[in-house]
C-alpha cells in the first residue's frame, strides 16, 4: 500500500510539472507565434524556463507605451555596445541584486534616487571616488598592497550614496534598466 502511494505521488508530481511547463510552439496563440516568428524553428528545443522568460518578456513589451518601448530599445542598444566583460559583470551585478532581500533592494533604490538627484559634478566626484576605492580594494584582495585597508566598497567618509553609483546597485547603465 505504501509503495502505491509513492507511485501515485510521483504520478501526480509528473502531471503537475507538465501542466506548468512552458507551451510548445503549436500551443502558442497565433498572435504569439506571429510575434515570435524568428524562434519558430528553435522554440520547442528551448528549456521551459527560457520559453517562460521569453513569454514574460513579450507580455512586458506589449504592456509598455511608446516611450517605454523606445527607452527599452535604447537600453538594449547600450547593453549591446558594451564589451563582453562589461556585459558579464552587469549580469553578475543583476543576479547579485536579484538575490538580495527586498529591504536591501529598496535601500539601494533609495540611495540611487538620491544619487541621481545630486548635481552632475557631485555625481562625477562620487563615481571617481567609488572607482578609486574599488581599485584599491581589488589590490588589497590580491595582496599587492597594504592589507590594513578595509575592503568595503563604500567610499571613505561614509557617503553611502556613492555605493549605489557604480556596482552595488542593479545596473551600471544609469539605473534605467527594469524601470
Amino acid at each position: 500500500m505504501n509503495q502505491q502511494a509513492i507511485v501515485f505521488s510521483i504520478f501526480l508530481f509528473c502531471i503537475s510539472c507538465s501542466a506548468t511547463a512552458a507551451p510548445l510552439w503549436n500551443e502558442l496563440s497565433s498572435a504569439q507565434q506571429q510575434k515570435l516568428q524568428q524562434l519558430s524553428s528553435s522554440w520547442d528545443g528551448l528549456s521551459d524556463t527560457r520559453r517562460e522568460n521569453i513569454l514574460t518578456g513579450l507580455n512586458r513589451w506589449e504592456s509598455l507605451d511608446n516611450n517605454g518601448r523606445q527607452r527599452t530599445q535604447e537600453q538594449f542598444a547600450r547593453f549591446k555596445s558594451l564589451s563582453e566583460e562589461d556585459r558579464t559583470n552587469l549580469r553578475k551585478q543583476f543576479k547579485r541584486f536579484q538575490s538580495m532581500d527586498e529591504e536591501r533592494k529598496n535601500e539601494l533604490r533609495t540611495l540611487y534616487k538620491e544619487f541621481k538627484n545630486k548635481p552632475e559634478n557631485e555625481r562625477k566626484a562620487l563615481k571617481k571616488q567609488f572607482d578609486e576605492n574599488r581599485r584599491s580594494n581589488n589590490r588589497d584582495r590580491s595582496g599587492n598592497s597594504n592589507n590594513d585597508k578595509p575592503t568595503s566598497k563604500q567610499p571613505s567618509g561614509g557617503d553611502r550614496n556613492s555605493s549605489s553609483s557604480g556596482g552595488s546597485g542593479p545596473s551600471r547603465d544609469g539605473g534605467k534598466s527594469k524601470r
